[in-house]
């Protein structure tokens, strides 16, 4: 096992980066604790939101998500959190489900995230939202390949949490 060290920290958010005795580099948010994604599922349509990702210099359309917060106790409780303070819609209580986890990019980023699809009662948004998204959309789920197709999904996650929650739905079949 490596020990990491940390060779920067930001002054204002949970972020970190580290180093081992290998050379080898790591990000590290959240002190390593898991991130969630919510696939809010209402009548055989999926949520998307449009945020405005800085790192690529784009606005994408994707999955609402975000860092595990230590409050949480557990990804589920990530997801339904996440899902509210970026979309105002309400989860069906106890109806979260945990699809499985994935890795942000397993060459750099420490964090899994956790795929959870979670029902919502109506397609109205009933709560305030945090702001942090320019605005959601609902898309039939069988929309999602050919927005992939044509490259109008191209954030990573999103098109990797379709595939878990169509593998998933496939050995339930099964």
């Amino acid at each position: 096992m490596s020990s990491w060290q940390t060779v920067w920290k930001a002054a204002d958010f949970d972020l970190e980066m580290q180093r081992n005795q290998q050379g080898h580099h790591r990000v590290l948010a959240a002190k390593g604790k898991p991130g969630a994604l919510a696939i809010a599922l209402w009548e055989a349509q999926v949520l998307l939101v449009k945020q405005n990702r800085e790192a690529v210099g784009e606005e994408l359309w994707e999955l609402p998500r975000g860092f595990g917060d230590q409050t949480d106790p557990d990804a589920c409780a990530t997801a339904v959190r996440e899902l509210v303070e970026e979309t105002g819609f309400e989860p069906i209580a106890g109806q979260a489900e945990l699809l499985g986890e994935l890795w942000i990019d397993s060459g750099l980023q420490a964090n899994a995230v956790a795929v959870v699809k979670v029902p919502v009662q109506n397609g109205q948004a009933q709560h305030q939202t945090d702001g942090e998204v320019e605005c959601a959309k609902w898309v039939p789920l069988a929309e999602i390949p050919r927005m992939i197709a044509k490259g109008q999904l191209r954030d990573s996650l999103t098109v990797a949490a379709f595939g878990l929650l169509w593998s998933t739905s496939w050995q339930d079949e099964k």
